[in-house]
């Protein structure tokens, strides 16, 4: 693996990890998502100071530059992060109209009782 990819890969995971802790402590990333940052972050600094694992793991999936592997692994976390937020955003989506339905049927219901109450 060549020595500048190393190095980009060790700048990049510190510029991670300062970014996630960072955003941890001024509150804007939740602990539970700021895990899987933290490992990638790990993973990326293992892979630098450990190219023999990258090698030997290209020779396993055939493939001959560790750079092309580098890029690839991080393709597919991303991809795989891109998948699970979506879901979670779907989650999420589906809780929001849930809960502004719960609220106009409470609003209509209290809506009704004050009326009734009027009339009275």
């Amino acid at each position: 693996m060549p020595f500048v990819l190393r190095i980009e890969m060790l700048v990049l995971a510190t510029v991670v990890l300062f970014t996630v802790f960072l955003a941890i402590r001024q509150r804007k990333l939740l602990v539970r998502f700021a895990l899987i940052w933290l490992v990638i972050a790990v993973g990326m600094v293992f892979a630098a100071l450990c190219p023999a694992f990258v090698i030997w793991l290209c020779g396993v999936v055939h493939i001959e530059q560790a750079s092309n592997l580098i890029y690839l692994l991080g393709l597919l976390v991303l991809l795989f992060l891109s998948l699970g937020q979506t879901v979670l955003l779907s989650k999420q989506s589906d809780q929001i109209k849930r809960l502004t339905q719960f609220i106009s049927l409470e609003q209509f219901r209290r809506m009704c009782e004050e009326r009734d109450h009027g009339d009275r």
